[in-house]
């Protein structure tokens, strides 16, 4: 309360002798505000006088604002420690005050701060006002800016660039331009602390910069990316607004992935089967009938280091798919299965649930092709529990 009537009461001393009242046509307020902010001498009065000038949010102000920065912009150092922190502050309210104006006709001014300040609070505020001006002349130098940071090596992940990176997030997720989508995906799983906000923030921002993201996650999929960012891409696309369509195309892409590529150590085995099983699920969740996932999904049945879990969701996916080829590869399992426990083999799953779910899936595809092996269960020494399954499977046929 007491600073404000001290920059009232500044004001006021400094406006009379200069106008002789304090009332001015709207069209002549930037020429006065000029006039007063020239006429005193100490940054630390300058600073009190744009305290008042930002509180007034009067368009007409713009060119007086964008003024004072440039004219701030070619000061290079203050001349003690005091000075520069009155500086840093000036800049701060000004840029802010532009960004909340969406004065885009500032965009280069602002853009000096950014490429100048050695205070990251202060680049922090001039990188958000570009995004809230839609400065779009600016997208690629922030989408590099960005780039550069999520790269950083480990010795120079400090929190100054962890500020720098959550303004850039901020500013890019106005724009909703596709050039800024890459660097904010490598942000949402980046190296950022949690307490920075960086990941979170990126994260929310995929959900809105694109509505629909296919093409650009497919190439991230697709790409030259690890096998946790492919299954990054996965779960972002999933939390996508695009059409279950699209999201089922960039789960083949991924499944693709997780079957073509071989794991050189346990923890990239780790990634692929989930990247893989992440796929499958899509696949489930959204009742995906493409026949080309078949054989991908022949595959994961028949891998040797596929586990109960990972094959049991694929057998599931055949079942949806609802194709007479997927029919196929399900009766084909089953049938090897039957000759195994006719022959009194022990099976690999004591529970059943592999053979349980290839008579469940049969079921629900629905193919006539399911008949005959599914007749077969009742006489290759299965339990009751499994031949039962097998009649009702064969019910669902008709």
């Amino acid at each position: 309360m007491r600073n404000g009537i001290k920059r009232s009461l500044i004001l006021l001393f400094l406006l009379i002798p200069v106008f002789g009242g304090l009332f001015c046509a709207a069209d002549e307020a930037s020429e006065l505000w000029s006039k007063l902010y020239k006429r005193v001498s100490s940054l630390q009065q300058k600073y009190e006088i744009m305290l008042n000038i930002t509180d007034l949010h009067n368009r007409d102000l713009q060119p007086m604002l964008i003024a004072s920065l440039d004219e701030l912009n070619l000061i290079t150092r203050a001349a003690n420690t005091t000075e520069q922190r009155t500086l840093d502050e000036m800049k701060k309210i000004i840029v802010r005050e532009l960004g909340n104006l969406k004065a885009a006709e500032a965009a280069r001014s602002v853009w000096d701060v950014v490429k100048n300040t050695t205070d990251p609070f202060v680049r922090g505020e001039a990188i958000t006002a570009i995004g809230m001006m839609r400065a779009s002349d600016y997208i690629q130098e922030l989408s590099l800016l960005l780039r550069n940071i999520n790269m950083l090596p480990a010795a120079d992940r400090i929190r100054d660039a962890e500020v720098t990176a959550y303004a850039c997030v901020l500013a890019l997720e106005r724009f909703r331009d596709e050039r800024g989508y890459r660097p904010v995906f490598d942000a949402a799983d980046g190296w950022y602390s949690a307490r920075s906000g960086v990941r979170e923030k990126a994260r929310g921002a995929l959900l809105s910069m694109v509505s629909d993201p296919t093409d650009l996650l497919t190439a991230i999929v697709i790409g030259d990316s690890t096998f946790s960012q492919k299954a990054f891409a996965l779960a972002v696309m999933e939390g996508s607004s695009a059409v279950p369509e699209r999201k089922v195309q960039v789960a083949a892409a991924a499944l693709r992935q997780g079957l073509v590529h071989n794991p050189n150590n346990v923890t990239e085995s780790r990634e692929l089967a989930k990247l893989r099983s992440q796929a499958v699920a899509m696949f489930i969740s959204h009742g995906a009938k493409v026949p080309e996932s078949v054989p991908m999904l022949e595959q994961v049945i028949k891998r040797d280091d596929a586990d109960i879990n990972e094959r049991l969701s694929a057998v599931q996916a055949l079942g949806v798919n609802g194709s007479e080829a997927a029919a196929e590869v399900l009766a084909a399992f089953l049938t090897e299965q039957n000759r195994l426990m006719s022959a009194g083999a022990q099976p690999k799953d004591p529970s059943y649930r592999e053979v349980r779910a290839t008579i469940q899936a049969l079921g629900l595809n629905g193919s006539v092709l399911g008949r005959p092996v599914l007749m077969e269960v009742e006489f290759s020494n299965w339990p009751n529990t499994i031949i039962r399954e097998a009649k009702a499977a064969l019910e669902q046929l008709k």
